[in-house]
């Protein structure tokens, strides 16, 4: 059984374990990444980036270079089409050599009786002692598992009419000819299954961090993909959690965990969900809204839901784009 030790410890090699290994890295923090593949994954061929999503990349300092990579959607605002696999290679190679091990997929993590802090079991039976846990593993995180937290819920839709409708409200500002080719689309190849998504009530409510083992990202507020926001979100969460960490950090030699200093990491974390769930409660209101109107029973009930949309989020369908979640 090999057994190690490391002061900063991110489970997930996706989009936000890789973001928030590179924002700690801006901040001069060394951590290491553990992915349960032997290659960097990018699941899926490409993701809409919002300007809050650039303002992320940005801070990031990757901003200017995915911007020759991308496709522009829209000449209003900064909607860009980027591939999954451009962002997820750009923000690994920005790291440190051997950030990233490989084949290390957590199976289990229970907290030390005697210091508190996390231990992770690999399923190669690779023992990890780490100070500081960040579980970035998406929707079924081990680490989030072992906070209590419970299953993100799940919808699927059948009504294909819908689904074009919706997609054509969502295009709002895009070029007319791709409007057009979405209004003409065959509704016997629409299909929607298996959105993930938990419920603006869970976000509020919902507890992220035990001792000195937080969450981020889909680990912690997977949003359905009505509105765009899953992977600029989970940028956001790394800069805010290694803005609040290196402040935590601040003055540490890299050796001195005293108590003081586990005190002072656990209430970074305790600002850092408290700055996020002003975001994404409010996010995870508006998909769970547009969600609740591909399940509507009427149209009566569809025009209330659209009312409350009105009411919470105004005429501007794109207000969830126009934020900055502030350098690190």
């Amino acid at each position: 059984m090999n057994s190690s030790e490391h002061e900063i410890v991110i489970a997930g090699g996706g989009i936000c374990g890789l973001a928030t290994a590179l924002a700690l890295h801006r901040k001069g923090m060394k951590s290491i990444v553990l992915e349960r593949s032997d290659t960097l994954r990018a699941t899926g061929a490409a993701i809409n980036v919002y300007p809050n999503g650039w303002h992320a990349l940005d801070h990031l300092g990757i901003g200017s270079e995915l911007r020759k990579k991308c496709v522009p959607i829209t000449k209003k605002g900064e909607l860009r089409s980027l591939k999954r696999s451009d962002l997820v290679h750009t923000l690994a190679n920005h790291l440190p050599h051997e950030t990233i091990l490989f084949s290390q997929r957590v199976i289990s993590v229970e907290t030390n009786p005697e210091t508190g802090f996390p231990i992770l079991h690999c399923v190669d039976g690779t023992v990890i002692n780490c100070k500081v846990l960040i579980g970035c593993e998406g929707v079924n995180s081990i680490v989030a598992k072992s906070l209590g937290m419970k299953a993100p819920n799940s919808i699927a839709e059948k009504d294909c009419t819908l689904l074009r409708d919706l997609t054509i409200d969502m295009m709002e500002g895009f070029p007319s000819h791709l409007i057009d080719m979405v209004r003409r689309v065959d509704l016997d190849s629409l299909g929607l299954t298996g959105v993930r998504y938990r419920p603006p009530w869970d976000l509020a409510l919902g507890t992220f961090r035990r001792g000195t083992t937080v969450v981020a990202g889909d680990a912690m507020h997977v949003i359905a993909p009505f509105i765009g926001q899953g992977g600029s979100t989970a940028i956001e969460d790394a800069i805010v959690l290694a803005r609040g960490l290196a402040c935590a950090f601040r003055g540490s030699d890299g050796g001195d965990w005293d108590r003081m200093m586990k005190i002072r990491v656990e209430r970074a974390m305790d600002e850092y969900l408290k700055e996020r769930k002003l975001r994404l409660v409010r996010l995870s209101m508006q998909t769970y809204l547009l969600g609740l109107m591909f399940e509507a029973p009427s149209k009566v009930v569809k025009f209330v839901i659209i009312f409350t949309l009105l009411v919470f989020f105004g005429l501007n369908s794109l207000g969830h784009a126009q934020y900055d979640c502030g350098p690190l």
